[in-house]
């Protein structure tokens, strides 16, 4: 394998980076509560009552505990009939009743089956490590050149260029206007974040594996062609992908009409497969690491991008005007 080769992979397994190395960091630090309980070797074991009155719980973040598997979970106390205040600063979350059963406080609804930043940041490394294999492999049974299209109609390639011109305005006025204080906000910036990585990861792949393009080359097999041939994976299929992806997610549990935006990458696929740009198994893949570098972004507390620009971004413009 060329250098070059070499490179592109190494381009596009970087930005697993950033996900990798704060999965890899120890959980350090805590609030400093100042309560007794932090200083028992058992965080979860019950104070002495001699009363036998209450029952005094206090779960603790996961920093503390190896037991709790909530890390959002807030401090509270309670008593069978009164309610214990919770520390200052602290959300308060429920409490437990007469029967001692503690009551966990309201998770976010999932997105299909990812439920925390981890397994999202599993789903980008396994999808760009295997999406090349999935191209390697498929191409025998999955590829074939569409036959020329003389009347392209809806699927000609100004309106696929005009589209994702118009998805990329929409998408940084969106981030920029509205800011990152509001849910819609913060969703414009994630799908800033999921776009940047995944036309990173893209443009690595395509210098790594150089397929050659089926107006280019009739044999599906033709890769490591040199820099004249840039067909795995489709870009623009991704990029389509990555957008909507964050929205899908935020929204879709509870509105599942928000699925009606992957027609976005529906289109484009189409559309480059029947001019000739690419192969099946690149808008596959395409679309699988749009798909995942979106979920991952929508996973992120905060925006990568954000958290990078001064603090004004995070207001919006219609605030400031």
């Amino acid at each position: 394998m060329k250098w070059r080769h070499g490179a592109g992979l190494l381009l596009a397994f970087f930005p697993l980076l950033l996900i990798r190395a704060p999965l890899c960091a120890p959980r350090t630090g805590g609030p400093s509560l100042g309560f007794p309980l932090l200083a028992r070797a058992d965080p979860w074991q019950k104070p002495e009552d001699p009363a036998g009155q209450a029952q005094l719980w206090l779960p603790l973040p996961r920093s503390f505990s190896k037991h709790e598997p909530d890390p959002s979970a807030s401090l509270w106390a309670a008593t069978p009939s009164t309610r214990i205040p919770s520390h200052p600063g602290l959300s308060p979350g429920p409490w437990t009743g007469p029967s001692g059963r503690r009551t966990d406080p309201p998770r976010k609804p999932s997105f299909l089956w990812i439920r925390s930043r981890k397994s999202a940041a599993h789903l980008v490394e396994w999808t760009v490590a295997l999406s090349p294999l999935f191209a390697l492999t498929a191409s025998s049974f999955l590829d074939h050149r569409y036959p020329p299209n003389d009347a392209p109609g809806m699927w000609q390639r100004s309106y696929q260029l005009d589209l994702e011109h118009g998805v990329m305005a929409i998408e940084g006025a969106g981030a920029l206007w509205l800011g990152g204080r509001s849910r819609l906000g913060r969703t414009f910036w994630q799908a800033l974040d999921s776009s940047l990585f995944t036309a990173i990861t893209t443009t690595a792949l395509k210098y790594a594996f150089a397929r050659a393009r089926p107006f280019q080359s009739s044999n599906p097999h033709d890769f490591f062609q040199g820099n004249c041939c840039q067909s795995f994976p489709s870009g623009e299929v991704a990029f389509q992908a990555s957008f909507v992806t964050p929205f899908i997610a935020e929204y879709a549990p509870r509105n599942p009409w928000v699925w009606g935006l992957e027609v976005l990458p529906l289109y484009d696929a189409i559309g480059r497969m029947k001019a000739r740009g690419h192969w099946q198994t690149d808008v596959i893949a395409g679309w699988a690491i749009g798909t995942a570098w979106g979920i991952y972004a929508h996973e992120e507390k905060e925006p990568f991008i954000l958290g990078l620009l001064p603090g004004g971004f995070m207001v919006g413009l219609h605030e400031t005007f």
